[in-house]
């Protein structure tokens, strides 16, 4: 079942402090959470509009500086329901607490979308997951069978409690890794992407004291013969 807890870690927010992120996540405690029951949820919801009365959505958008046309897309309702034997996560927008999913199974992938200023926790080992469109948004893994990619993505925060062998970056700015001691040997595949980190704990210290380190986005091509060979950037040997 999915549920929530107002009173666990404070709404995600890509970049933040290392600690403290840390922090909110080894203190995050599932006492108290409130359980979604059915008629909750958004499948189930006859009080939930699809789109939000035009009055309400010219508030959605910004304006640009330079007179440009508001955003008046309709702000559309928070869902978290299963799709073709797949969880989707999506629309959490500034929400208090932790978001806690964890009935997924490991024959499940798991979909996170469109969610800004929140924190999102996947309990479990699940297939995969995914996260698309997300802004400033934690999100919490304990095991992934294959992968966690993100993509279109800003100032996101990805822990991994337990597992995954790989994640992949494609379009995103700003995404922040965080891997247990048994994820050290992730494999961290990008593209068209920047700022960037990993960390991880320092061999023979404490699984809180970790390492912090750039992810390259600047590389050296050289022709060599008749072929092109490419090398990582010397800004990142120090």
């Amino acid at each position: 079942a999915a549920s929530s807890s107002a009173s666990g870690a404070g709404g995600g927010g890509g970049g933040g402090g290392l600690t403290a992120v840390l922090g909110e996540l080894k203190t995050f405690s599932t006492t108290g959470l409130r359980h979604v029951t059915d008629d909750m949820k958004t499948k189930n919801r006859t009080d939930r509009k699809a789109v939000v009365p035009a009055k309400e959505a010219k508030d959605v958008g910004q304006t640009a500086a330079n007179g440009g046309k508001a955003d008046a897309r309709p702000i559309k309702p928070t869902r978290c329901e299963i799709e073709r034997e797949n969880w989707i996560v999506e629309n959490y927008i500034d929400f208090p607490g932790v978001f806690v999913l964890d009935e997924a199974t490991m024959k499940q992938s798991v979909y996170i979308a469109n969610c800004h200023k929140s924190t999102i926790q996947v309990k479990g080992k699940v297939k995969s997951i995914s996260i698309d469109r997300c802004k400033r948004t934690s999100v919490v893994i304990q095991d992934a069978i294959s992968v966690a990619e993100v993509v279109n993505s800003e100032n996101v925060n990805i822990q991994v409690m337990g597992r995954v062998p790989s994640v992949a970056i494609d379009k995103c700015t700003g995404v922040h890794l965080y891997m247990s001691r048994a994820s050290k040997a992730v494999e961290i595949v990008s593209s068209k992407s920047s700022e960037m980190t990993v960390s991880f704990p320092k061999e023979g210290h404490d699984d809180l004291d970790l390492v912090e380190l750039p992810v390259p986005e600047q590389f050296v091509s050289r022709i060599v013969g008749d072929r092109v060979e490419t090398r990582v950037s010397d800004l990142y040997s120090s």
